[in-house]
């Protein structure tokens, strides 16, 4: 059935037609005219009733019937049990094929795509990575000495300072000028990296 639908023949995608209604009586249709088609402008993956047509000219019949779809896809599991904390990278993680029409939460397919990302709770064996189970890699520590670049338009000076909490990249954190001993608001840009528009 997959052959027929020209969207998905690269897919690993499993339908199985449900029940029939046997009330139905049909002529027996010769399989070079038996065509199988999506009766919906919609993605195979969002229906759940294929059409069936007959184009033999002394029996045209269409009937459409319910389906089920299973729609396999290698996906981003975890190799062992990850804790909280932890960094994601292929020493953790392995590939799986699973059904991806039962992951509602969101699932990885590609290891570059986790670049950076932290488990922000413990993910069990097996378990599938998915989008609310992560978060960006702290870069800056709690008590870390940073580099502040101040910046507008016109100049860039450069300070130490001292990170009063931690922080991942794009988080505006509270930093202490080792000099004034001023305390400001600033973007961790980098590794001990912030910046401060002024």
């Amino acid at each position: 059935m997959q052959k027929n639908i020209p969207d998905y023949q690269q897919e690993d995608i499993r339908i199985s037609i449900n029940n029939i209604d046997p009330r139905l009586q049909l002529k027996k249709c010769k399989e070079d005219h038996l065509q199988v088609f999506n009766p919906y402008a919609t993605p195979l993956a969002n229906t759940n009733t294929i059409g069936i047509r007959c184009t033999e000219p002394e029996s045209h019949w269409t009937l459409y019937v319910p389906i089920s779809i299973a729609w396999f896809k290698s996906v981003v599991v975890s190799a062992y049990a990850i804790n909280n904390g932890s960094q994601l990278d292929a020493t953790n993680l392995k590939f799986e094929k699973m059904n991806i029409s039962q992951l509602k939460q969101g699932y990885y397919t590609d290891l570059a795509q986790l670049d950076g990302l932290v488990a922000n709770r413990t993910i069990p064996a097996g378990g599938v990575i998915t989008p609310n189970s992560l978060s960006k890699e702290k870069i800056i520590k709690r008590g870390q000495t940073v580099n502040i670049t101040a910046k507008n338009e016109h100049f860039s000076v450069r300070m130490m300072g001292e990170a009063l909490s931690d922080g991942r990249l794009g988080d505006i954190i509270r930093i202490r000028n080792k000099s004034s001993k001023r305390i400001i608001q600033a973007k961790v840009s980098g590794m001990q990296q912030v910046e401060v528009t002024v």
